[in-house]
């Protein structure tokens, strides 16, 4: 069976590698006066014995809360408001109320980011309610109020929810905390493309520790991304190469004026695995709402074109007219082959 404690330190340890590396320069932004911590949960907001964790700051603000139920083997993650009053916090409704009304006014302008999540909430003495994910609705009125618990997002057997599952969640639920805590000055659509030049490859390889055995997880996709990124850079010139600086995680995008062309890069040896996993994340890119629509979307692994490959992607270019292509990128030479 997992240990809390080790989880919480593997989500830790791996968040550099996502978004929410981000989260204490933009905490810091937003209240200047807070304190810096190098951990995502730090461990004196760490209860083993209740099963939950959440971020420094996160009793007075919109919390990363993730929280384990023993009795049914499941764990949650996502953002939270505890409205709960202790010695230190006698009123929260006073200071929480406000920035759950940004929430709800984020969830309705922006109700697709939740889609795939739920909304529990935990009254006393009445106990939980479980909403969602049928309709996203604001949070009711009615559970507005001291001694309740709200919570978007995900539930996950415990014995299979990940550290990368939690850290992707709470990455894209980053603009979210941005707009409630930054007054609703703010906020990035999911979806939204906005293009920023150059590229930060990242290491090839990072170690997560535990009792009894390390963890190593390869990152063999950010050297390769650096690599490709370079072929392209030579193609396309210097400033037409770069990144989404916010929302989704697009691997490449490459500027020609007005368009854009949008690169996934995959590792897997298995190219139809590659197509499957790449299209859906291609055409989220590309055609999500509040998105910007590509001029091509471009699947890049180190595999080279199948027939039956090359047939469906021209069935989805002349049947369906979806702009998807593929390219092979030989590590050896730095080379991208033509496009498929």
């Amino acid at each position: 069976m997992k240990n809390l404690i080790e989880f919480v330190q593997d989500i830790n340890e791996l968040a550099q590698y996502y978004d929410m590396k981000n989260f204490q320069e933009i905490r810091k932004r937003l209240h200047p006066n807070t304190h810096i911590y190098k951990d995502l949960f730090p461990f004196r907001n760490i209860d083993k014995d209740e099963g939950y964790a959440y971020n420094n700051g996160g009793q007075k603000e919109l919390q990363f809360n993730i929280a384990l139920d023993k009795e049914k083997a499941e764990f949650r993650y996502g953002i939270a408001f505890c409205l709960k009053p202790d010695r230190n916090f006698r009123d929260p409704l006073n200071t929480l109320k406000p920035k759950i009304l940004r929430l709800n006014q984020f969830i309705t302008k922006t109700p697709n980011i939740f889609e795939d999540m739920k909304f529990w909430a935990y009254q006393e003495p009445e106990g939980p309610t479980l909403m969602g994910p049928q309709k996203v609705v604001p949070i009711p009125r009615d559970l507005i109020r001291n001694n309740v618990f709200l919570f978007w997002g995900k539930f996950a057997s415990w014995e299979k929810v990940q550290p990368e599952h939690v850290l992707r969640l709470l990455s894209r639920l980053l603009p979210v905390y941005e707009y409630v805590e930054g007054n609703a000055k703010k906020s990035t659509q999911q979806g939204e493309i906005l293009f920023e030049p150059g590229f930060n490859p990242g290491p090839e390889q990072t170690i997560a520790h535990k009792k009894s055995e390390v963890k190593e997880i390869n990152l063999w996709h950010n050297s390769l991304a650096e690599k490709i990124y370079s072929a392209l850079e030579k193609k396309y010139g210097q400033g037409n190469v770069g990144h989404n600086k916010s929302g989704p995680r697009v691997d490449i995008v490459v500027r020609e004026g007005e368009t854009y062309t949008y690169y996934e890069i995959k590792t897997s040896d298995d190219i139809k695995a590659c197509i499957r996993e790449a299209l859906g994340q291609l055409l989220e890119y590309s055609y999500w709402p509040a998105g910007r629509e590509a001029k091509s979307l471009v699947i890049v692994t180190e595999n080279s074109i199948t027939s039956e490959a090359q047939k469906y992607l021209n069935i989805l270019r002349e049947r369906f007219g979806l702009p998807v292509y593929y390219q092979t990128f030989d590590m050896e030479s730095e080379t991208l082959g033509e496009m498929n």
